[in-house]
């Protein structure tokens, strides 16, 4: 339960089932075959083997400014119906970090860790081209204050842990689509290959002579 801007109260959504979040891009808008496939790919992709799990909410049952949110209490990430795939990634990818940093500590404080999901989030969005220009790295200096050089690479190698980490569950699912995009694409060029060798392969009809018998002639030099 969560309290509305207006003051009033709101529940977040609790299916029963595990839901497909890549039917979250189903809003109306023209886009090609080739990048609905590819978003779709990049959802599966960012949703493979999360910590907790991920459950679909609607509009007016999240905050506000928030299009997903990891609940410690619930250990549930809770997803706002009708974002389109950028949206999901980059609004999913922070709570994937702080449900890992939290494991299965349903008192988790997520403040305390704000800094490195907002660092991973942008990470990954830089290494699966998702758009960046919306993130603000204005208040980093304020964020390293007073640490010593040690301590601010022990951050940063959080932050990348932490990237770290979901990447690899996504490279599970990219892979295998790649290997069995080359393995169609192998597939289909041994076909060709085999049908142009048959071609060659067929029995040549024997080519028509050209050479045609001569009319016998008589005596007189006349033809019979």
């Amino acid at each position: 339960e969560y309290t509305r801007n207006d003051g009033t109260k709101g529940t977040y959504y609790n299916a029963k089932k595990m839901y497909d979040i890549s039917q979250t891009t189903a809003r109306e808008q023209e886009q090609t075959e080739e990048v609905q496939i590819e978003d779709k790919k990049l959802i599966r992709a960012v949703l493979n083997e999360p910590p907790v799990e991920v459950m679909p909410a609607e509009a007016d049952q999240m905050p506000a400014d928030r299009g997903a949110v990891f609940e410690p209490a619930e250990q549930c990430i809770y997803v706002r119906k009708g974002m389109d795939a950028q949206e999901i990634f980059k609004n999913v990818i922070p709570e994937l970090v702080h449900a890992g940093m939290a494991d299965g500590d349903k008192n988790y404080d997520r403040d305390e860790n704000a800094f490195h999901a907002y660092y991973a989030t942008y990470l990954l969005c830089k290494k699966y081209g998702v758009d960046t220009k919306d993130f603000d790295f204005s208040d980093t200096a304020g964020f390293f204050e007073g640490m010593e050089p040690s301590e601010v690479r022990g951050e940063l190698k959080r932050v990348h842990d932490a990237a770290e980490k979901i990447s690899s569950k996504m490279v599970k699912v990219l892979d295998m689509d790649k290997k069995q995009k080359e393995k169609a694409q192998e597939s289909g060029e041994k076909e060709q290959t085999e049908e142009k060798e048959a071609e060659q392969e067929k029995p040549k009809a024997p080519k028509e002579s050209r050479w045609k018998p001569k009319a016998k002639q008589t005596e007189r030099g006349g033809e019979r």
